[in-house]
């Protein structure tokens, strides 16, 4: 059985060695004066079918979500926890996930992008 550790790692070591298409993030992009939070982790997966972001980052990572009438809530990936001060958010091709990611359907191609940011200013 694979330990949180060693996901952690491989999870860190493929962000840093993969480079895929619309996932490189410009330093320079500022919204209302302030700069882009930055990711403690962040997990790349390319949708390989037509599946929800859910769906998909199940299928190689440990997800503990509430399902709420909203739709899925994450509450953990790879037994990384959210907390008060940071949270699982998703985006998918560059673009935030505007709604619950058992909610957001991807294609064959999108690359969906999970990662675990520090929350307000």
């Amino acid at each position: 059985m694979k330990t949180p550790v060693l996901l952690i790692a491989l999870g860190l070591l493929l962000c840093v060695v993969a480079v895929v298409p619309g996932c490189q993030e410009d330093a320079g992009d500022t919204r209302q004066g302030h700069a882009e939070p930055a990711d403690s982790i962040a997990f790349v997966v390319v949708a390989v079918d037509s599946a929800t972001v859910l769906d998909i980052i199940r299928r190689e990572h440990q997800v503990d979500f509430l399902q709420t009438g909203a739709g899925a809530f994450i509450k953990a990936i790879d037994g990384i926890s959210n907390t008060g001060e940071f949270a699982w958010l998703y985006a998918v091709n560059g673009r935030m996930g505007k709604v619950a990611a058992d909610r957001r359907v991807c294609g064959p191609g999108d690359t969906v992008r999970w990662m675990y940011r520090r929350l307000g200013p």
